[in-house]
């Protein structure tokens, strides 16, 4: 049975069911018996506000919102907080910290700020300097829809980190009991973000979602996309009526609402379904030189316009543009280039052509892999023990993932032309990964390290170890169809290849197919380390360290009130550096006032001359 009424005041609808049924929302499934009354809560926005939703959702719904409530024009940031603090804000002669509960009395009509007390920008200043300009940025400062009062201490604790689930707490904040906690802290990708207490994060999450659709900004800063978490604390932390009076004064004081205080459900019609970008594989490797196409999906509704797709190497930063402008349909197919750098940490990124702070990057991973030749690997340790202590060590120092089906392990024997054993790999080896072959009769040591045992690795030390990308020699221990007796000198140490470990310096970044040159005469000119018979200590771990490349094609642009800096990726690094002095030549020190994003490093503009330099290590 099913029923209606119409309550008093705030419009109030209801709906009985008698039986069995089922609430759904994304993140909540409930199975309910008997009877009940489900109560939902609206605002009462003035009549024909919304008339223009109707039928609407996705796209066209949020982009007829933003001509709704694109109605405030106030820029005086001084009288939203003073009608904030002296009505909007203040019950009944208090006022209180959203973050921590912090209350203290202010009476009713007063416009000062109370002791202690600081405005908070939900969506905050240094974002919005970022986002929008001139007449539009200093509303967007003085709009109350997403300002709130809050202790002075808390306001510069949360500063502009984005919001987000804190995993690992670095502060809480609370000072009525622990009743409101608010915690700051990093989040599960390690990112320095701030998270409000439970009563709040409806709040702030609508008043965000709010300020996007408004003035159509984005919600990824400090590496932090906040989209999804906002939408489920939307969901967490429903409307409440102090909410829904809020919005109403600030109506009364701005002339616009928050639509999603009003409809809740405007949310779910906008965004709710949205998955992350995905990519159609048949698997999650992409071989280079198979010239395969594959599909790029993405959500429709998250965009305005056209939209720009993206290849990012998770790993240097750089930034391959696939399409710069394709209808926003959902849907791109990708043939694959074959200049891209093998790598097992690429991602995609869709963004809006007319705002960029508008994106989305694909949330797995995917392995763009090497079929050129390349030479690479290496055999970075030797073990030729006491008994069956042998081993064969493989780097991988490329930089990038590598097919290591393409690669093979032959051992020749007593000076033969043709090998006795050969090893052939399979699947992939990723960047900086080793790969260790055993006898399986070895010490544990060496078998607690092994990848795969061969019970054919019975080489003495005047056996030649050789290591083929396809059937190009790439590195070898020994001479071919050579017998030396004992063993091969290295490093000046006679008989060095039998009854020693030899492990490869720390300068060298790939093989070598010249044995001769490999061992060297003496310690300065040979490749290897050439330590005593079972010496175990190194299996398992390679140290490679090469002098990276100066980054090259630095430019420096302003934009707004910003620096930004750019410059080509540099192979195989990890981390870039940017440093900066009042002299062009001497005092630099390494600048923290920057954000970086790949080979680019964005900062506000100094009010002093600099002078910049860029590092990568």
């Amino acid at each position: 049975m099913k029923g209606n009424f119409e309550g008093q005041g705030k419009n109030t609808s209801a709906l009985f069911y008698y039986g069995v049924f089922v609430i759904r929302s994304k993140w909540l499934l409930s199975l309910l018996l008997g009877l009940f009354v489900i109560s939902t809560l609206y605002a009462d926005p003035p009549i024909g506000y919304y008339d223009s939703t109707v039928g609407l959702s996705g796209n066209e719904l949020r982009a007829v919102l933003h001509e709704i409530i694109s109605t405030n024009t106030n820029t005086n940031y001084s009288n939203s907080v003073a009608i904030m603090y002296s009505a909007i804000d203040n019950d009944n002669g208090w006022i209180r910290c959203v973050y921590s509960g912090y209350s203290v009395a202010h009476p009713v009509g007063d416009p000062s700020t109370p002791n202690s007390f600081s405005c908070e920008h939900s969506y905050c200043q240094s974002w919005i300097d970022i986002e929008l300009e001139g007449t539009e940025n200093s509303i967007a400062k003085a709009d109350i829809h997403h300002l709130y009062p809050t202790k002075s201490s808390v306001n510069s604790a949360r500063s502009n980190h984005p919001f987000d689930m804190v995993q690992n707490i670095t502060n809480s904040y609370t000072e009525d009991g622990g009743i409101t906690v608010s915690y700051l802290g990093t989040n599960q990708d390690n990112y320095v973000v701030f998270e409000p207490d439970e009563l709040h994060k409806g709040d702030a999450a609508r008043a965000l979602l709010y300020f996007i659709v408004r003035y159509e900004t984005g919600l990824s800063f400090g590496n932090v996309d906040m989209l999804e978490t906002l939408l489920e604390w939307h969901y967490g932390d429903s409307v409440s009526i102090k909410e829904i009076n809020r919005n109403d004064a600030i109506y009364d004081f701005q002339e616009n609402r928050n639509p999603f205080i009003d409809h809740p459900e405007f949310i779910e019609e906008i965004w709710i379904g949205e998955p992350s970008i995905y990519v159609t594989f048949p698997n999650e490797t992409i071989t280079l030189g198979t010239n395969l196409t594959y599909s790029i999906n993405w959500f429709t509704q998250y965009f305005y316009n056209n939209v720009k797709i993206e290849l990012i190497n998770s790993s240097s930063g750089a930034t391959i543009e696939l399409s710069s402008s394709t209808e926003n349909d959902g849907e791109w197919e990708w043939t694959i280039m074959q200049n891209i750098v093998p790598n097992d940490n690429y991602r995609i990124r869709i963004s809006d052509i007319d705002n960029s702070s508008f994106f989305d990057e694909s949330n797995q991973n995917f392995s763009i892999i090497l079929t050129d030749p390349q030479s690479d690997l290496f055999i970075s340790e030797y073990c030729e023990g006491s008994s069956y202590n042998k081993y064969i060590e493989i780097y991988n120092g490329i930089g990038a993932c590598v097919d290591f089906s393409n690669y093979k392990l032959k051992i020749y024997y007593n000076g033969n032309q043709c090998p006795l054993n050969t090893i052939e790999f399979s699947n992939l080896l990723n960047k900086d990964e080793l790969f260790v072959i055993a006898n399986p009769s070895a010490s544990d040591e060496i078998l607690d390290n092994a990848d795969w045992l061969f019970g054919g690795l019975q080489f003495n030390g005047d056996d030649v170890v050789a290591l083929y990308q396809n059937d190009e020699l790439i590195d070898i221990i020994g001479n071919i169809g050579e017998d030396p007796g004992s063993g091969w000198d290295v490093s000046g140490i006679v008989n060095a290849t039998k009854d020693h470990t030899l492990v490869r310096k720390e300068f060298i970044s790939t093989g070598n197919s010249d044995w001769d040159l490999s061992a060297g005469t003496n310690s300065d000119d040979s490749e290897w380390l050439v330590y005593d018979c079972d010496t175990f200590e190194y299996i398992g771990s390679h140290i490679m360290n090469i002098q990276l490349d100066t980054p090259a094609n630095v430019v420096l642009s302003l934009d707004g009130t910003n620096i930004i800096i750019t410059w080509d990726p540099v192979v195989r690094a990890e981390v870039y550096h940017v440093y900066s002095s009042s002299n062009p030549y001497t005092g630099f020190e390494e600048d923290s006032s920057g954000v970086f994003n790949g080979a680019t490093w964005t900062a506000p503009i100094n009010d002093n001359k600099r002078f910049y330099r860029v590092t990568a290590d």
